[in-house]
């Protein structure tokens, strides 16, 4: 009996961290779909309009996207065929899709024909918050370990964690991509060794912690002191 091996995840390639959420069953569709905040255009992900129309993005892949409609511009008809503009960064595309379901206002569409290497780009502007879907919380206390002196730990099997801090100041302690963040309260994020977090570093911890299955309060408010950093743009 011959056993066929798999070739070992690539961390560092997009698709590769793609390939571990589907294994590891966080992600059961073809694509791999991640939520990002509405109307934040975050590590160069397109935003989507209809007829000239933004609309909020609830989640997106490379091969579709989830999109709220509350006043019916796409219609609810299922198998529909729409023309979305995708807004980039470097411009616009104007591609075909089809509704795939319709739920209250919310509309699963298809992407019928954008590129491969629009696929391509997407997959690699989605990683961070790929990497935020194997996040997992640890259990403060154990019967044979000490108590956890931070209010809060969460660690995944790519090394990324986060500690959310019981301290006045420091909000909390973030490790991602090899690289460890401090969040505060009044100023702006801080990596170790007193560097100042880039605007696109500070983007790619909002996906990243957006993405996070089962998150809390506190993992929330981390987030959302981030993202009053970044819309205040004060590096």
């Amino acid at each position: 009996m011959f056993w066929s091996k798999k070739k070992p995840i690539q961390f560092d390639n997009p698709s590769g961290v793609l390939e571990l959420a589907t294994r590891l069953g966080i992600e059961r569709r073809q694509n791999c779909r991640i939520r990002y905040p509405n109307f934040v255009n975050l590590c160069k992900l397109p935003q989507v309009a209809f007829g000239g129309t933004q609309l909020p993005v609830q989640d997106i892949s490379a091969g579709g996207c989830c999109l709220l409609d509350p006043e019916s511009l796409l219609g609810q008809s299922m198998g529909r065929e729409v023309e979305l503009e995708l807004h980039w960064m470097t411009g616009t595309d104007r591609i075909r899709a089809k509704i795939v379901s319709s739920v209250n206002d919310r509309r699963h569409l298809q992407f019928l024909n954008l590129n491969s290497n629009r696929q391509n780009l997407l997959k690699k502007y989605m990683a961070p918050g790929v990497r935020g879907l194997s996040v997992w919380r640890h259990s403060p206390t154990t019967e044979e370990g000490p108590v956890l002196q931070a209010e809060q730990l969460w660690s995944s099997l790519h090394g990324d964690s986060i500690v959310v801090e019981r301290d006045a100041t420091t909000i909390a302690t973030i490790y991602f991509l090899g690289v460890r963040y401090f969040v505060y309260h009044e100023s702006w994020p801080l990596k170790e060794g007193d560097a100042r977090a880039t605007r696109p570093e500070l983007e790619q911890l909002i996906l990243f912690l957006t993405n996070i299955p089962s998150v809390s309060e506190e993992l929330i408010h981390v987030r959302d002191v981030l993202l009053i950093h970044l819309r205040k743009g004060k590096a």
